[in-house]
């Protein structure tokens, strides 16, 4: 998340940001599940659920 620091800081003045990486990557615990799209969207809205982050969302991915 490095690289986008500079934006983040941007961004943050005028909106709400989340940033995360997904498990297994980067420092993320990781968990014994598949790691396929479905799996990976439903833990990401398990847990914008679990902090109580409403939408609308705007989600930026970066590939590996």
């Amino acid at each position: 998340m490095e690289s986008w620091q500079k934006l983040l800081s941007l961004v943050e003045q005028r909106f709400s940001v989340f940033t995360y990486n997904r498990g297994g990557f980067q420092g993320s615990n990781s968990v014994n599940r598949k790691r396929d799209s479905e799996t990976i969207s439903l833990e990401l809205e398990s847990m914008l659920q679990q902090l109580d982050i409403k939408p609308p969302y705007l989600l930026v991915g970066h590939s590996v």
